[in-house]
């Protein structure tokens, strides 16, 4: 990003997120951040280069559905409601679907790099990944967790999805609040 006293080629190890930009660009600009605005701003932690701080950032997808855009010679009217662009042209394969909607919450820190994902599906399917030790996410580990563990992250995670303006940004920046962080499943 840049902007006025930012260092040019710089790079940075702050965890940051889309909701990020616009509290960001208002700092840059001597602008106080409106209450009711989503985002924390990273400037300050630009000029000072800072280290990573601990964080925890929302992280949504919503698939998409659309049986206008799903030719009939693929599948049955019926599944054509819960799917997007499938054609034939490209071997009936379909773009997105309204099962693959998701919420997720990404804790970074010096020390922690988690994501913990609840889907909305028929089956409320949960995962969770330790992206120090598994940056591919090849290994679910929920059913590994402590159910404290899997609890305080369910409840920040739901927390999240239901705060708006500067509550979002104290729960982004707060530690969970039984201090339960995820770096090993057997700890």
């Amino acid at each position: 990003m840049r902007g006025p006293l930012i260092t040019p080629n710089q790079t940075s190890q702050l965890a940051i997120a889309s909701v990020d930009l616009g509290p960001t660009i208002l700092s840059m600009a001597g602008v106080n951040i409106p209450q009711d605005m989503d985002g924390v701003s990273f400037y300050k932690d630009a000029l000072k280069n800072s280290e990573l701080r601990e964080r925890n950032i929302l992280i949504e997808y919503y698939g998409e559905s659309d049986s206008e855009t799903v030719d009939v010679s693929c599948f049955s009217r019926e599944d054509s409601k819960q799917l997007s662009y499938c054609v034939q042209s490209n071997w009936c394969k379909c773009e997105d679907a309204r099962n693959n909607t998701y919420a997720c919450v990404r804790r970074v820190s010096a020390s922690v790099d988690f994501k913990f994902c609840q889907f909305y599906d028929r089956e409320n399917f949960i995962e969770a990944y330790n992206l120090r030790s598994d940056p591919y996410e090849l290994h679910n580990i929920y059913i590994e967790m402590k159910p404290e563990q899997q609890g305080n992250y369910s409840a920040t995670l739901n927390q999240l999805l239901r705060c708006t303006g500067i509550e979002c940004r104290s729960l982004s920046k707060d530690v969970m609040k039984s201090g339960t962080i995820v770096t090993d499943v057997s700890s």
